[in-house]
């Protein structure tokens, strides 16, 4: 039987019940386990487990702190978006305003809903400082054009450190939302519709706890159909029907007066598959197409069609030529609403048919991993991808519009700038590498998984940019850069790289580059021509790197399960001279990754730590004397939320005392040497994964993963 769970009576209780972070561990799901990429990284720095109610912990910290610090005591000026405006992310979900069709609706997975006055010409976040910027669904009343509802929660392939806390609800036409708080427990939400007949109805579909439905505008719900698959998406109909597409299950038509519930799929060619997608044509909704994968999620075995809403199936012609590497997390099936022989299905890439899937043809190509199609009419229609948001006219599918008029949501890995200028350099998330060399509009300069990269500081001649699993490039800083010496071909280590992994450039000689890998830490000091094994293997898979003032410095080598090395005279020495700093088994420190090091530049014995993995013990230590062979470990973890992993640390030149600290729920400062952390609210509440302080004119950049860049004085 399926089972109700009513939450109407228990909403005051819920208030109280906190979002279950859920990012699925590795064990979870087998195409998530094997695939390579960005969630391996993200698993293999942070761990498999994952404490209840972070994001809800975070924000009731920062708001009980907010309040206690006057404006005098944030050192930090001018803040600024730099961008990219030019350059659009990951898109899950787009709403074309049913009451007029120049507002337009998005969610970005790590930045949060965005809108549109003018058709996509300009955007504006709505909300920056939201409990989560993890929106992954959208849905408009059909009968109240200012009814809006999200979902949050991106619960698998989440790059980001942050996941959902339930549904969101607007009253003003999605110029503001707020958390309906009774529905922190859904974790994950893959989809959620609006009913077509019921006018106070909403459905929203979950990772791992069913579908549920509020027949009051959210105030309360319950769950109708109780499964421990996931629910992908939701199609509402005008007959009182919805149907759902259930994970390795198939389509399920669920009657909205009864709650009858009908499995559909009865006559596939197997029950061997995994993710559906489906869609039917509105102007003849007995027409339904489906897309089924392989149990592993990255490869379509079936497409089929009904034509009397779903009583029975026909296999049609599965010819698609595209990857589909990933369709357990980008798949999307979309028919056209007047043309029941128009449809197309994209994954990494987008092909349609117009002959009801008989034959396949290529579309046009704006960026790989696609997740959302939205019509405005039987002619027109929007396109999410990892490339964000792109207009096509089912007339000439060989083209598009790029409507990424400064929809900054871009998930950058890591950061750089120039000596004197705001121009920067970034990696990110499935978008390459970029560079502004005039404000706010960038240049992608190199494809893949844009990393960890440098501009030399000395007089501003060449740049280092690098790709995942350690390709890194040299290349000339003039604006038509081109990426040719690749430079880590001879490291010996390839085979035991990070997906993203760091590399550190010393400031004071641009030439000297210090590479960690998950066995040795390697150095060049002629710009990457030549590389010496730095260390011998090292017992903690090395990861980060602080460099100290001047041009033979001592440099601090951290990893994971806690270990830290320090290397002097790391220009000139020998080989294998690493000397561990033994922490005398400070628990609070242990069994960690030490995620960053900034080493203070006034005093090259005092470094700062930053640790990544979940733990109620302090993730941010002062340790002095780090340059003897009896360092002291200082706990300035203070007010700073717990569980909290940091990323980045920079320490002003002018006062060692100011810190400033990138998170996974965005920046904090401190004015004391860390007795006291203080978010800065004027930024978003979103991942930062790396900054970078300018010592000659004091100038922060800031490299979010979900906002792109910023930065401030």
């Amino acid at each position: 039987m399926r089972k109700k769970l009513v939450l109407g009576l228990l909403s005051v209780i819920a208030l109280l019940i906190v979002v279950f972070f859920q990012i699925p561990t590795a064990k979870e799901d087998t195409a998530t386990k094997n695939y390579p990429g960005w969630y391996k990284h993200f698993l293999e720095l942070r761990g498999d487990q994952r404490p209840e109610g972070l994001i809800a912990q975070w924000y009731n910290t920062d708001q009980l702190n907010q309040g206690r610090f006057k404006k005098d005591e944030n050192s930090l000026k001018n803040i600024q978006e730099i961008g990219p405006t030019d350059v659009g992310g990951r898109t899950r979900s787009i709403v074309i305003d049913h009451s007029n069709s120049n507002h337009l609706v998005t969610a970005g997975v790590s930045g949060g809903i965005w809108t549109s006055s003018n058709n996509g010409a300009s955007w504006n976040p709505v909300n920056d400082t939201a409990i989560s910027l993890s929106a992954t669904c959208i849905t408009q009343s059909p009968f109240n054009k200012d009814l809006f509802y999200y979902g949050s929660g991106e619960a698998m392939g989440n790059s980001a450190a942050i996941n959902g806390i339930g549904v969101f609800k607007s009253e003003d036409n999605a110029k503001s939302f707020s958390n309906l708080s009774h529905t922190s427990t859904f974790g994950g939400i893959w989809d959620i519709q609006h009913s077509l007949t019921k006018d106070s109805t909403i459905y929203v579909a979950t990772h791992s706890s069913g579908l549920w439905r509020s027949i009051d505008a959210g105030n309360s719900f319950a769950n109708i159909y109780s499964t421990a698959r996931r629910i992908h998406e939701i199609k509402v109909f005008q007959d009182s029907n919805i149907m759902i597409a259930e994970n390795g299950y198939g389509i399920v038509k669920i009657n909205e007066n009864t709650l009858a519930s009908e499995r559909l799929s009865n006559n596939w060619p197997s029950n061997n598959y995994g993710r559906i997608s489906f869609d039917y044509c509105k102007d003849f909704p007995n027409v339904i197409y489906a897309h089924l994968t392989n149990t592993n999620g990255n490869a379509v075995q079936y497409t089929v069609k009904s034509s009397n809403g779903g009583a029975s199936w026909y296999n049609t012609n599965n010819t698609m030529t595209g990857s589909y590497a990933i369709a357990w997390y980008a798949f999307k099936v979309s028919v056209c609403p007047t043309d029941s022989n128009f449809l197309m299905s994209l994954s990494v890439d987008p092909q349609y048919s117009t002959n009801g899937g008989s034959t396949w043809k290529e579309m046009a190509d704006p960026h790989a991993d696609y997740h959302e199609v939205t019509w405005y009419d039987g002619n027109q229609f929007l396109v999410g991808c990892d490339g964000g948001v792109h207009r096509f006219n089912k007339s000439n599918m060989g083209s598009f519009t790029n409507l990424n008029n400064g929809l900054n949501i871009t998930q950058f890995f890591a950061g750089n700038y120039s000596p004197s200028t705001n121009t920067l350099i970034a990696g990110s998330q499935d978008n390459g590498t970029h560079m502004n060399f005039t404000g706010s509009q960038f240049t992608k300069i190199l494809g893949g998984d844009g990393a960890f990269c440098a501009i030399d500081q000395q007089d501003n001649a060449f740049l280092y940019v690098s790709t995942q699993n350690l390709n890194i490039y040299r290349a000339s800083t003039s604006s038509t850069v081109k990426i040719s010496n690749y430079i880590t071909s001879n490291l010996g280590s390839q085979n035991y790289t990070w997906f993203i992994n760091p590399f550190e450039v010393n400031n004071e000689d641009s030439k000297q580059i210090y590479v960690p890998t998950k066995r040795e830490v390697y150095r060049s000091v002629n710009a990457g021509n030549t590389w010496i094994k730095l260390t011998k293997i090292l017992a903690g898979d090395p990861y980060s790197i602080g460099i100290s003032s001047g041009t033979d410095p001592t440099i601090y080598i951290g990893g994971t399960n806690s270990r830290l090395y320090r290397v002097d005279k790391a220009a000139t020495t020998d080989a294998e001279q690493e000397v561990f700093l033994k922490n005398n088994n400070l628990d609070a420190f242990s069994n960690s990754t030490i995620g960053c090091i900034e080493v203070d530049p006034n005093n090259k014995g005092t470094i700062y730590c930053g640790l990544l993995t979940y733990s109620t013990n302090s993730r941010i230590w002062k340790i002095t004397d780090a340059d003897t062979d009896n360092p002291t470990w200082h706990d300035i973890s203070a007010n700073m939320p717990s569980n909290m992993a940091v990323n980045w640390i920079e320490v002003d030149p002018e006062h060692s005392n100011h810190l400033y600290v990138a998170t996974d729920y965005g920046l904090y400062t401190s004015l004391n040497g860390g007795a006291s952390w203080q978010k800065e609210h004027r930024l978003p509440n979103v991942p930062i994964d790396q900054i970078r302080l300018r010592h000659s004119d004091r100038k922060l950049f800031i490299f979010t993963h979900g906002r792109g860049a910023w930065t401030a004085e």
